[in-house]
């Protein structure tokens, strides 16, 4: 069997012991930092794709340029390579996990817009960030992929986030909120694309034992390991 190679869009040592304590022979690379050729070049010979955390995209990316006053720390060069990496893997089947903004960057990549700023246009009473992280229940769907993955409905995580999903891309799926009704989990559709699957939370920085974390990444490292089976 080939080794699995996964390529995540910004490596923190948070991914990279996440990734090692579940298959410490998996393959890491960082795509943050190549020039755009040598990315999708890296893509295509991944195994998986993870979208890490991180700063926020330019709101022109999703039609709402005049909210740049709400962005923080924004990147245009990791934008357009997380962008082009998505369609890519995506055109490609390649099993796709998004963390944080990683699940804001997939929605946007097909169409979607986000919340610019929770505090500002949520009005919600939910915390979703602060200092450190926070932490609030999340609801998941029946009949979901991610409920088949993690096998339960009703469970807590953390939250470190001030933008979120708004607008749904067109064949993706919300599958989690949170109590205030934020989109906590996105899927693709399964006749579109075999996994492929956003969470607002940080799995990497959770309790190891909770599903959330530890079964949603044995999944897509699963899913990633088949990629190139005969």
């Amino acid at each position: 069997m080939a080794e699995s190679i996964i390529a995540v869009s910004k490596l923190s040592d948070n991914y990279q012991n996440w990734l090692k304590k579940i298959d410490n022979t998996v393959v890491i690379i960082d795509l943050y930092g190549m020039e755009l050729k040598d990315a999708l070049s890296a893509t295509n010979e991944a195994s998986g794709i993870l979208l890490s955390g991180g700063s926020d995209l330019n709101p022109l990316c999703y039609g709402k340029g005049d909210f740049h006053q709400y962005c923080k720390d924004i990147d245009e060069n990791r934008d357009e390579m997380e962008l082009a990496v998505i369609r890519a893997a995506f055109d490609e089947r390649i099993p796709i996990l998004g963390i944080c903004r990683g699940q804001q960057v997939l929605n946007v990549a097909f169409g979607g817009t986000l919340i610019p700023d929770i505090p500002t246009f949520g009005k919600t009473t939910v915390p979703h960030a602060g200092a450190e992280d926070v932490y609030h229940r999340v609801l998941i769907e029946q009949n979901s992929q991610l409920i088949e993955v993690i096998g339960v409905s009703n469970e807590i995580v953390n939250s470190s986030h001030h933008q979120a999903v708004d607008n749904l891309a067109a064949g993706f799926i919300a599958v989690a909120h949170s109590p205030d009704f934020l989109i906590e989990a996105i899927e693709a559709d399964k006749a579109v694309h075999p996994f492929c699957i956003g969470v607002q939370w940080h799995p990497e920085r959770m309790d190891f034992s909770n599903p959330l974390s530890r079964k949603l990444g044995m999944k897509f490292l699963e899913q990633a390991g088949r990629r190139f089976e005969v």
